[in-house]
C-alpha cells in the first residue's frame, strides 16, 4: 500500500496532497501567496481568528499568517518558505492562520487589495465521532465573486474539512491512509441534485432528512455522501478512496460520522 502524504505547517494542520506517493524538494527564501492565490477565508468561531485558505505549491514548506491590524480594517499576509527549485506537482491547497489581537467585530478583512468576506467560523461543524486513527486535518474554502458587491471583493461561501486516515510518522512524516477520506462541506442551498454520485435511499441525521448518494457502481462503490438542508445551509458528508488498497467506510459507518457532528 502507498501513502498518501500530508504534512503539518504553523497554525493550521495540514497540506494534502489528494494522491499516492512521496514528496520531497530542497527549500528557498520565504515568499509572500499573490492575492489570486486566495481561495478563501473563515473566521474562527470566536471571531478571535483567521483562518486562510490558499493555493500552494506540494514543495511548499513552513507558512505563517501577518495580520496588521487598524480599527477599521484588517489586512493579512500569506508568507510561504517556498521550493528552491522546479517543483511538478502544484495547486495544492493549504490553510494557515493567526490570532487577532482583538474580535473583527465590523472590521473588514483585505489582502493584496481586495475585500475578503469571512466565511463564519461559528457555522462549523464538527464530528465528535470518528474512526479509529483518523488523526489528519486539513481546510479549504471556496469563494465566489458575486455581481452585487464590489470587484474586489471575493466572499467565501463554501467551507471543506477533511479528515484522513492515518497520523504523521514520527520520521518520515508521511501518513499511512487505509480507508480514504472523510470530507465534510458546508455551504449554500442548491436545487440541483448531488452531481458525480446515484441517490440510493433516504435517511434521518438527528431530525433531519439526509440523502444518501453513492459513487461507483453498485458492485464496486468507490464512495459514499450523505447530503442534507440545515437553517438554509447544504451540509454534505463524503467518504471516498483515492489510493490502491483503501477500504471504503460503509454508510453505516459514516452515518455515525454525520449523526455525531456537532457546533464547533
Amino acid at each position: 500500500m502507498r501513502a498518501r502524504v500530508f504534512r503539518r505547517i504553523a497554525f493550521a494542520g495540514v497540506l494534502l496532497v489528494m494522491g499516492c506517493g512521496s514528496l520531497g524538494c530542497a527549500l528557498g527564501r520565504p515568499e509572500t501567496v499573490g492575492s489570486q492565490l486566495i481561495d478563501g477565508v473563515r473566521s474562527d468561531p470566536d471571531r478571535r481568528g483567521l483562518v486562510v485558505s490558499y493555493v500552494g505549491g506540494a514543495c511548499d514548506g513552513p507558512a505563517h499568517l501577518v495580520l496588521t491590524e487598524s480599527s477599521t480594517r484588517v489586512e493579512l499576509n500569506v508568507v510561504v518558505q517556498a521550493s528552491s527549485g522546479a517543483c511538478a506537482d502544484v495547486g495544492i491547497p493549504r490553510t494557515v492562520g493567526a490570532r487577532l489581537a482583538q474580535p473583527i467585530g465590523q472590521r473588514t478583512v483585505w489582502a493584496g487589495g481586495r475585500e475578503q468576506i469571512l466565511f463564519d467560523g461559528a457555522a462549523l461543524l464538527v464530528p465528535s465521532s470518528l474512526p479509529a486513527d483518523f488523526a489528519g486535518m486539513a481546510e479549504r474554502g471556496l469563494s465566489t465573486e458575486p455581481a452585487s458587491t464590489p470587484a474586489e471583493s471575493l466572499v467565501t461561501t463554501i467551507w471543506v474539512t477533511t479528515h484522513l486516515d492515518g497520523g504523521p510518522d514520527s520520521t518520515s512524516d508521511e501518513g499511512r491512509v487505509t480507508r480514504g477520506a472523510i470530507e465534510g462541506q458546508i455551504g449554500p442551498t442548491s436545487t440541483d441534485p448531488f452531481r458525480g454520485g446515484t441517490r440510493v435511499r433516504t435517511v434521518k441525521v438527528g431530525t433531519n432528512v439526509a440523502h444518501l448518494y453513492r459513487f461507483g457502481s453498485s458492485k464496486t462503490p468507490r464512495g459514499w455522501a450523505y447530503v442534507w438542508t440545515v437553517d438554509a445551509r447544504r451540509i454534505q458528508v463524503k467518504n471516498d478512496i483515492n489510493c490502491p488498497g483503501d477500504r471504503l467506510l460503509s454508510p453505516t459507518e459514516l452515518l455515525r460520522v454525520a449523526e455525531s457532528l456537532r457546533p464547533v
